[in-house]
Formats: structure tokens, sequence, C-alpha cells
């Protein structure tokens, strides 16, 4: 049998371990360490030098500190193509526990891990090590906040940042809209504070607090100077308004899930009694309408900006028949519920996400698959718009028929709650024709 090397990378310095041609290299992907209590980031580079193709089907990770595991293992199952005489680039974020960091400061944690994989029919271990101290930022933070939200930023970043204050105000504005449509308090209150760490593996998460990647903290600031609104700010905290026991009753993918920050993001923007604010059209084009001018900053009211790049998504979708519903982008959903939203406004969203909220508070189980997740879906809208959405949804090919609704109706308490007016009847009730 072909001997196999692996070399690992050991505190920076390739180092050679057993096992063959194919070969492994890893680092941490941050220079300057993971950010305590978060999420770091390492990166795998893997050469197969034989002559068969071969696939990489799990990773083991865990830190350890003077040589006792103090996290982990974590295993992951992988299926990632290792083809011969070629490069392969695998990475993936690793947890970096606050009690581990306290452990090692100011010392550093390893990070010792495996890879294995199968050429040549025969499994293969492919061990590797680095080493990582925590993360600082350059700078002390500085803190402000309104009633609800604030900022934690870089204190230098405040400096001659004349509209500071009204940037804090529009994101305490836009927590009290969530609040508005869900009728859900996050976090038991408390003010929720959107905080500048070093790099993550990400733009931002929605943790507790929101962690902004430091990276890109710089261009955000220079809209909101601008006077524009960081799409990115808004946008994770919508996903604190997920609801936390609620989200699984109308969020059964990744997809959905993003729309949904996102649609908390329009109802925000679009409600926020502040509207000094604009959105930046130009960073955003994709799918929908591209803006008239191709420029890095394109700032128009939030309206446009919700009609522009969310309400036309849809239209390549709905122009592919050989797409099914159960492809479609969350960007693409987001055009799906921007179109009823537009026809019948956004009560009928408040009284779903409060339908749902009150099923999990009397213990209600919810439906086993995502297409009765549908069903319930439109039978709580079209209960609460007057309206049989069936056809509009079919239109969007989802399976969902009003002997579908009826079904799933049945089984839950839909009608306990009030509908919505539909719009004629609220027309008429104010005088209309």
């Amino acid at each position: 049998m072909r001997r196999l090397w692996v070399v690992a990378l050991v505190a920076g310095i390739i180092a050679p371990a057993f096992a063959g041609d194919v070969t492994l290299e890893a680092k941490s992907s941050y220079e300057e360490g993971w950010v305590p209590g978060s999420w770091g980031h390492y990166q795998c580079v893997l050469h197969n030098d034989t002559e068969q193709a071969g696939k990489l089907t799990k990773v083991s990770v865990r830190l350890v500190l003077g040589g006792e595991m103090v996290a982990g293992p974590w295993d992951t199952k992988l299926d990632v193509d290792l083809p011969p005489g070629k490069e392969t680039k695998w990475s993936r974020a690793c947890l970096f526990p606050m009690d581990v960091y306290e452990k090692a400061k100011p010392g550093k944690v390893t990070v010792i891990g495996e890879m294995t994989a199968i050429v040549s029919g025969e499994e293969h271990k492919l061990p590797f090590t680095f080493e990582v101290a925590g993360s600082q930022l350059a700078e002390p933070l500085k803190t402000m906040k309104g009633r609800c939200a604030g900022l934690s930023l870089q204190a230098s970043r405040f400096d001659d940042w004349n509209n500071c204050r009204s940037v804090v105000r529009w994101i305490d504005q836009a927590y009290a809209a969530m609040h508005d449509l869900t009728g859900y308090t996050p976090r038991d209150g408390k003010v929720l504070i959107l905080k500048e760490v070093p790099p993550i593996p990400a733009w931002a998460w929605a943790s507790d607090p929101i962690e902004l990647n430091t990276r890109y903290v710089d261009d955000a600031v220079d809209e909101a100077q601008h006077g524009i609104l960081p799409f990115g700010w808004v946008h994770e905290m919508g996903h604190v308004f997920d609801m936390d026991e609620y989200k699984p009753w109308y969020c059964w993918n990744s997809a959905l899930s993003e729309w949904q920050a996102n649609w908390k993001l329009c109802y925000a923007i679009e409600t926020m009694e502040d509207q000094s604010f604009c959105m930046n059209w130009g960073r955003f084009t994709g799918g929908s309408y591209p803006p008239p001018v191709q420029k890095k900053r394109y700032a128009v009211p939030a309206r446009q900006f919700v009609d522009a790049f969310f309400l036309f998504w849809g239209d390549r979708y709905l122009a592919a028949p050989e797409r099914t519903w159960d492809t479609m982008n969350s960007d693409e959903w987001h055009s799906f519920h921007q179109r009823i939203q537009r026809a019948y406004g956004w009560e009928p969203y408040k009284l779903w996400y409060r339908t749902f909220k009150r099923f999990q508070d009397a213990g209600l189980e919810r439906p086993e698959t995502a297409e009765e997740q549908l069903h319930l879906t439109a039978a709580i809208l079209s209960h609460a718009t007057g309206v049989d959405l069936a056809p509009i949804f079919q239109r969007w090919r989802m399976p969902v028929t009003q002997a579908d609704m009826e079904a799933i109706a049945a089984r839950y308490p839909i009608e306990k709650e009030p509908n919505v007016a539909p719009v004629a009847a609220r027309e008429a009730a104010a005088g209309g024709s």
C-alpha cells in the first residue's frame, strides 16, 4: 500500500506527521486570534498528490489546554471531494468559549483536529494542530444607548460623527417597530446592544449582544454618517426578533430564517416615525431592479428601497416553471409575502405572529411537514385578510388548495383570532367608495 504523509501546521510552523501523498495544512483564519465567548475560524488546505480521487468524510476538533481537553470534541460529517493532483480548500467556524479563554489567558489554546479521508477505498486519518489566542480590539469601546437599543463601538469612531445620536435613535425606533410587528420582547426586555468585536466568521452575529465584525464597521459607520441606515445592523436585529421557541412554526429552512430577518427590517424602516434616513440601494442589485446609477452608495427612501429590491425579486422564479417552491431562496420568499402585504397591509402579518405565539403557548404541536406548515400559513393569512389566498400560493407553484387550508384549520383554532377587515370593508368604514 502506498504510504501517505500528512503535514500538520503547529503554531504556524509546518511539521511532518504520519500519513502520505495527501497533505494537510491547517491554521487559524485570523492572525488576531479568536473572539472570546464567540466564534473563531480555521482553514485547511489539502493536496491530493495521488492518482486517485479521494473524499473527506469527517472532521473532529477539540480545544486543549495543558494537555487537557477543555472544549469539544465537535464531530462533523463531510462529503468533500479530493480530486487527484489538485489542491482543496476547506474551512469551518469553531466555538471559542469564554471559560476556555479565561483559563488560558494570557497564553494560547491549542486546537487539535483530525480529518478522515477515503483514498483508493481506504480510510486515512489526517491530524492537524495549531494555537490561538483571544483577540482584542485596538481601543476601548464607547456605548451610546437609546431606550431599547444602542451602539457599542471603538471610542474613536464617535469622534466627529455629528449624527451619531440620530443613528442610535433610528435603531431604537427599529427595535420598537419590530416589537409592534411581532408582539415579542426579546431577551427579557434588556437593551439590545450592537457591539463591535474583532474578526468573526460573519459580517455580524445576532448573538447577545449583537456582534459586529470590526472589518465591516468602517463601511457601516461611513454610510451612517451620510444619512444611510446600515442594512446589516437592522437585519441582525430582525434575527433577534425571531421569537425563539415560536420561530419553528414559520421557519422550516434557512431561506425562511433569512427572509424573516429582512421582513422585520422592511416593516421597521417603512413604519419608523423618524424617516430622516435613507437606505443604500446601490449595495443591493441581484435579481431585482438595478439602481439608475451603478455606484457603491445610492441613497433612496425606505419604501422605494423595499419595492426596488424585494418586491420584484420573485419575477425570475415565476418565469422559471421548472423551479419548485421548495427551491425558493430568502428573497423570493420575501417577494411573495411582500406582494401580499402590499395588497392587504401589515396587519395580517401582525396577527400571523400572534397566532403562532398563541399556538405555542397553548402547547400545540407544530405540523410535521413543510407542506402542512405552508398550509397553516396560508390559512392564517386567508383568515386575516378575509380573502381566499390559495390561488396566490398556487401562482407561486405552492401546493396549497382551499381543502388543504380547511383541513389544517380544523386542527388549529385559527378562528379564535379576530380577522383583519378586508380592504373593501376598511375603505367603506372610512367613507370610501
